[in-house]
């Protein structure tokens, strides 16, 4: 049986020092601190009590028992809500400290038994969180198959302040973007603005557009505003002119990409989010200097934070994959139109493109893919199916059907290199054609694709 020193024989000790010798210690437990920040971030009681599957009165003893602790209120009881008093908002504070801490433990203790699980929380805006970091993160999960990562969208504004309360692990912003000094920023990618109109747009078919033709024009806005939307002002104000005529405002940038396809106005929004519709010529990018502005992605992370390995190892990911996604999206198609004589080569290319445009988005259904699958490559040993082949197939019809370039393959079929490789290996087994006619075969109309194989080319 271990003995106790009273606290004024241990030297330097203090009240602080030697709460975990005293009774105090078994009110103070991970467990009730687990309940209180629950009430927190519910903002209410009952709603906390349902989470955690306990009664409300047993919530409520949890919270009464940490303020005798603490001597004094961590609610202000006499406003609606969970509503936090200084006190509690410290105590909030440590607690979530405290859980991180023992996240990293649980972490680090799987890892030295040669686990690679755990949880990362990593928080990021509308246009990465949707455009970029999925793709990410599905590729970082074949890595990790044991890992639990989650991915919040959460407000760019507010980005900074979840990593700095420990609400997250990791943050990823762009530069418009506050960062305080007290973070960690490491650049990731880069990312350029275009401005966006419909292609029956009175600008759309003009080699160039000048800073003046856009006054008075009707604007489509988010609820961020990007380095070129910020030039473009700039350059607005610098003619004399008047601001832009915002006519509408939308909450994400996919709201926004929906108003300018209906025909509402002009928009500044990043290429990731309207590659798509770029490529297939129902959005055009009007040639505007003042608007193709690069944008730099930062992750950021506390610069005290103790990181579990399965942090560190994303860290490690996110670093190491950075430069290609920069290279992935400054590649994407630019939707620029000539305005010149359409060459023999240029139509079929437009046939294609308006032909996908009423197909919709190219993606291939898992009863496609049963029937294709087979054909592309047979089991045996010159046909080893590969895990990857779905996807690469699907960049390879991209192609075809688009007639756009490899450079402007959109970067979630793979890369242009991966593709024309396995394009070429088809062809030598003689299995790509057969599986285009396949593909064909699960088409309602078929007529609009036909033949166009003919023209690709896998070097």
């Amino acid at each position: 049986m271990t003995s106790q020193l009273p606290a004024e024989q241990v030297p330097g000790s203090n009240q602080a020092d030697t709460i975990w010798g005293r009774p105090e210690a078994v009110v103070l437990n991970l467990a009730r601190l687990a309940v209180f920040c629950s009430v927190v971030e519910r903002r209410n009681f009952s709603q906390a009590a349902d989470e955690l599957s306990v009664t409300q009165p047993t919530v409520s003893q949890h919270v009464r028992a940490l303020e005798q602790v603490f001597g004094t209120p961590l609610f202000d009881r006499r406003r609606r809500g969970a509503q936090l008093t200084e006190a509690g908002q410290a105590v909030y504070d440590f607690a979530v400290t405290m859980r991180r801490e023992v996240d990293a433990l649980w972490a680090r203790l799987s890892d030295l038994a040669g686990g690679s699980g755990g949880e990362v929380t990593l928080g990021a805006g509308l246009v990465p969180g949707v455009h970029v970091l999925p793709g990410l993160l599905a590729r970082f999960y074949q890595q990790h198959p044991a890992s639990h990562v989650r991915l919040r969208i959460i407000a760019p504004r507010l980005i900074s302040e979840e990593v700095v309360h420990g609400r997250i692990d990791l943050g990823v912003i762009g530069e418009t973007g506050p960062i305080p000094d007290t973070l960690q920023a490491e650049p990731l990618w880069s990312e350029t603005t275009v401005l966006v109109a419909p292609p029956e747009h009175r600008l759309a078919r003009q080699p160039r557009v000048l800073i003046d033709e856009l006054a008075g024009e009707p604007f489509v806005v988010g609820p961020a505003v990007s380095r070129g939307a910020q030039a473009l002002d700039a350059s607005l104000r610098k003619a004399g002119l008047p601001p832009r005529r915002i006519v509408l405002e939308l909450g994400t940038q996919d709201g926004v990409k929906q108003a300018i396809l209906q025909g509402v106005g002009l928009s500044v929004l990043f290429r990731s989010v309207v590659a798509q519709e770029l490529a297939l010529g129902k959005l055009v990018a009007l040639p505007v200097d003042d608007v193709a502005v690069t944008e730099q992605f930062f992750l950021v992370y506390r610069h005290t934070h103790r990181f579990s390995p399965l942090a560190q190892n994303l860290i490690e990911f996110l670093r190491a994959h950075s430069g290609a996604i920069t290279e992935q999206l400054l590649a994407l198609p630019t939707g620029r139109r000539s305005i010149g004589r359409r060459t023999k080569r240029d139509r079929p290319a437009t046939h294609r493109a308006t032909s996908r445009a009423q197909a919709g988005p190219l993606e291939l259904t898992d009863a496609q893919w049963l029937a294709i699958e087979p054909i592309l490559s047979p089991r045996g040993r010159r046909g080893r199916r590969r895990p990857d082949d779905r996807r690469l197939f699907t960049g390879v019809l991209w192609v075809v059907t688009t007639g756009a370039p490899w450079a402007e393959l959109p970067f979630q079929f793979g890369t242009p290199a991966a593709c024309r490789k396995r394009l070429q290996a088809w062809q030598a087994r003689g299995t790509w054609k057969p599986a285009w006619e396949a593909w064909l075969a699960t088409l309602d109309d078929r007529t609009a694709f036909e033949g166009l194989d003919g023209h690709l080319e896998a070097g």
